[in-house]
């Protein structure tokens, strides 16, 4: 259960101030005219990554991996807004 509860109000208007409460003190509780609607937490700091992979950590898929620093390719835009253009 959440450490601390507070209306989604409060939240609003001071979001940095709870977010680092959460952080430093446990979970809390945000409510809408008294009904639960969320709770913040703290991120977990297991190892195993149950928070989610750090993007410079993150593993390709091979096949991604194999065309990701080939150029897109595609019509120019301003080609296309002057072939419509010439149409009209």
């Amino acid at each position: 259960m959440a450490d601390l509860q507070i209306p989604i109000r409060e939240l609003h208007a001071r979001t940095g101030h709870y977010v680092r409460k959460a952080a430093a003190h446990g979970s809390i509780l945000v409510t809408h005219r008294g009904q639960p609607m969320a709770e913040l937490r703290p991120l977990s700091k297991d190892p195993s990554g149950a928070t989610g992979a750090k993007w410079s950590e993150r593993k390709l898929l091979a096949d991604f991996a194999a065309v990701e620093h080939e150029p897109v390719g595609g019509l120019d835009s301003s080609l296309a807004v002057a072939e419509d253009r010439d149409q009209g």
